[in-house]
């Protein structure tokens, strides 16, 4: 095999294991349905998309969850995606914010101090 050839087997690295919290699935089981608004008890339904860190076949991380009663259990469709991310996000923040008093003025504050702060060293060096 010359060095322009490519190699017969290319190993492809593992894949991450994806992060899991039963407090989170839990409280996401307890909010409304984001489809139809009903109350809980509700599944909490992974949302698949492969940069979520999961293809069709693998469930993805528990934070990319939002809550469906079990009619509204099924896989999202292309069409929904945005709704879908913004619902996932939504979710993400109210979680923070009861479970540790944390705001989304306080999140987007800290995110703020902490870009400028990676700019400042990124010029130091």
């Amino acid at each position: 095999m010359t060095e322009t050839q490519a190699p017969y087997f290319s190993p492809q690295p593992k894949p991450e294991k994806p992060n899991r919290n039963s407090d989170y699935l839990k409280w996401i089981r307890r909010q409304p349905c984001g489809k139809s608004k009903l109350p809980g008890p509700c599944e909490a339904h992974h949302v698949r998309r492969s940069y979520w860190g999961a293809g069709g076949s693998q469930k993805p991380h528990d934070y990319v969850t939002v809550p469906r009663r079990t009619e509204y259990h099924k896989p999202e469709y292309d069409g929904e995606e945005r709704r879908i991310c913004r619902e996932i996000i939504t979710m993400q923040l109210k979680y923070i914010e009861e479970k540790y008093g944390v705001g989304e003025s306080e999140l987007a504050y800290r995110k703020i101090i902490e870009t400028i702060m990676n700019h400042i060293e990124s010029k130091r060096r």
